[in-house]
């Protein structure tokens, strides 16, 4: 794993936390008064180039620029980050982050999806639920992941809000050991959360070996595999698959009315009888997002009257990820 690590912070350089980093966390994070207790408020940031954008969850800018992966400007945006989309990644998942390919459907991330098999470890990307394109990327990258043995590549949905009226539009449900910051960072960061555009599941896991999901209210069901192959079909508010060992992996997508969607992390099957299951454990299920954007970069709202709206609206986590310069080094497809 190749980690990005500081060249210019030498002794001299400790001007700039003076210049620059103090009075930027003040800037980033103030606002004053008592946040809403109920609610975990994951720091973020959304690594910003033309080609690509990088949520970054569970990692505040200001650690991510201590540490080398960004980098002092003395512009506008102060700090932002340098390297190819593969290092920025490495950084991320050492220091225990979640790094997030943020909506690769729209275009701007390469110019075929299929770069994204380039790059390695166990990161998140935004899918689009209902959206076949966004689908049919993320089944390209689980093939390729069980092709080459490499780490599961996570589906999320985020609201990528804005404003108000895109809020609470598409979010996360983790299971998480506690209702606190790193409990949902190992949840996200083990699979054990699902996606939804509204609706929520009573539960879902493993049950003699079979996939088993349980709704509440009923909706049509289907159970997919490797390649995006529909291996079986139901409708109602319980379903399950028994494995037959060469799906390859077993993820469920639920359409209701409306149409809203629920789909589940991929259920990995290595033979018959070997399903592992990323909802083990006992925990609670916490509802969240994990793309939005204050007025302290493109958005409408206060980070404070954002994270007030998630908390007011039932929410269990959140994470505010405002734009940060990211200077991408190479080209496009050679240098991931």
């Amino acid at each position: 794993m190749r980690i990005i690590r500081s060249a210019w912070l030498h002794p001299g350089s400790w001007l700039w936390i003076f210049l620059f980093a103090i009075p930027f966390v003040f800037w980033w994070y103030g606002g004053g008064g008592t946040l809403p207790q109920e609610i975990v408020i994951l720091p973020g940031s959304e690594l910003t180039a033309n080609e690509l954008h990088l949520v970054v969850v569970g990692l505040p800018p200001t650690r991510l620029w201590l540490s080398g992966a960004l980098k002092a400007t003395g512009g506008m945006n102060l700090f932002q980050s340098s390297g190819t989309v593969q290092e920025v990644i490495d950084y991320v998942l050492h220091d225990g982050g979640v790094p997030i390919v943020a909506h690769p459907w729209v275009g701007r991330v390469f110019d075929q999806p299929e770069a994204l098999f380039l790059l390695g470890g166990p990161f998140a990307m935004e899918i689009l639920p209902g959206e076949d394109a966004s689908l049919a990327i993320w089944d390209g990258l689980l093939a390729e992941r069980i092709r080459t043995g490499g780490p599961p590549v996570w589906g999320v949905a985020s609201d990528d809000a804005h404003d108000e009226s895109s809020m609470g539009r598409r979010f996360v449900v983790a299971k998480c050991a506690g209702p606190d910051e790193q409990s949902v960072l190992e949840a996200l960061r083990a699979g054990r959360f699902y996606a939804s555009t509204g609706p929520l599941l009573r539960d879902l896991g493993l049950e003699g070996g079979r996939v088993v999901i349980l709704l509440e209210q009923p909706g049509k069901l289907r159970f997919v595999g490797l390649g995006g192959k529909v291996l079986a079909r139901g409708m109602g508010t319980r379903a399950e698959y028994l494995p037959q060992g060469d799906e390859g992996y077993v993820r469920v997508e639920v359409e209701f009315p409306g149409p809203a969607w629920v789909f589940t992390q991929p259920f990995f099957v290595d033979g018959p009888g070997c399903v592992s299951n990323p909802y083990t454990g006992e925990g609670v299920w916490l509802r969240g997002n994990l793309h939005s954007h204050s007025d302290r970069s493109d958005g409408e709202l206060s980070r404070r009257e954002m994270v007030e709206w998630y908390a007011a609206h039932g929410f269990g986590f959140v994470s505010v990820t405002d734009h940060m310069g990211w200077v991408w080094t190479g080209a496009k497809r050679s240098s991931l």
